[in-house]
């Protein structure tokens, strides 16, 4: 059986968007996040925002070496 547009899936996927892109958007404006209390206020997420988190701090320190390495 496949699911049809506006399914749990669909809105699951939509909720943990939105939970990145205001994640995204609060670190833009240079807030500082405390991703462990977003896991314990979102415990559906916690698995796809641990994941989530892992790999936005590794992208992030790929491009602060990146920047280092253009300084020089």
């Amino acid at each position: 059986m496949t699911e049809g547009p506006g399914s749990d899936n669909d809105e699951r996927e939509e909720r943990f968007d939105e939970l990145v892109a205001d994640y995204l958007d609060a670190l833009s404006a240079g807030e500082t996040i405390d991703e462990e209390r977003m896991l314990k206020e979102n415990p559906d997420f916690a698995d796809e925002l641990k994941v989530f988190f892992r790999d936005h701090h590794r992208m992030g320190g790929l491009l602060d070496q990146g920047d280092r390495d253009s300084e020089s």
